[in-house]
């Protein structure tokens, strides 16, 4: 059998050496994964009424369509308000946990809980801390894309003790500040209020949180608009 000469014998052997070092380093099967961390209360929790159970969440059902290379982080805290409050979500771990992701996406979903409030609501300081919350999340990421949702509408009844106060700010007020903020910081804005008032069967027996055919139609909802925006490509 005829033997390569020396010299292409050696530079051939050094030439899948380093080919091989390199496949070690940068896995052929390896994808970068982006990270997508979604901030709100029980309704990104994914809280069943009457049962405290979770089931279906958005951010699952989010991650599960959007596939590989995509990891969806659930840092919704049940009962958790964006304004001052004894549970205020700048104050709980989950908020800690997402400056720490760095994410490449935030979507960001808070409001329910402050339309319960009463006379403690502060429209000027809903504002001032929903611009803080985006500004933050741009520092330990600047590259980060962000997706602010209007929380859902409600449907008012004895037994959930919500009323026709808490629906008129969700409309009104917050839905207002949350599409002002939007525009001024130059993020993407979901009308969740407008999306729920058309689709009520989203909603479960309390009127205010998701049955699982909800959540699930929600995380297929937020699918749709970054997947037609266009957002899901630029990740």
């Amino acid at each position: 059998m005829r033997k390569e000469p020396i010299k292409k014998s050696i530079l051939r052997k050094a030439f899948m050496a380093g080919a091989a070092a390199m496949i070690l380093c940068f896995p052929i099967s390896a994808q970068a994964t982006e990270t997508i961390a979604c901030i709100g209360d029980s309704l990104t929790y994914g809280f069943i009424p009457f049962t405290g159970l979770k089931d279906v969440t958005y951010p699952d059902v989010l991650e599960d369509l959007l596939g590989d290379g995509f990891e969806v982080l659930n840092l919704g805290r049940s009962g958790y308000t964006l304004t001052e409050s004894n549970l205020c979500y700048f104050t709980c771990p989950e908020y800690e946990q997402s400056l720490e992701a760095a994410a490449d996406m935030y979507i960001i979903m808070l409001g329910t809980n402050d339309s319960q409030l009463g006379d403690r609501w502060d429209a000027l300081a809903f504002e001032e801390d929903l611009n803080k919350m985006v500004d933050t999340y741009r520092q330990v990421n600047p590259d980060t894309t962000i997706v602010l949702i209007a929380p859902p509408t409600l449907i008012p009844n004895i037994e959930s003790e919500t009323s026709s106060t808490m629906v008129s700010l969700l409309e009104g007020t917050i839905r207002d500040i949350i599409h002002k903020v939007s525009e001024e910081k130059e993020t993407l804005y979901i009308d969740l209020f407008e999306k729920t008032t058309s689709n009520p069967e989203w909603l479960g027996e309390d009127g205010l949180h998701f049955t699982q055919e909800g959540y699930r139609a929600f995380g297929e909802y937020v699918y749709e608009y970054l997947a037609v925006s266009g957002t899901v490509n630029k990740l």
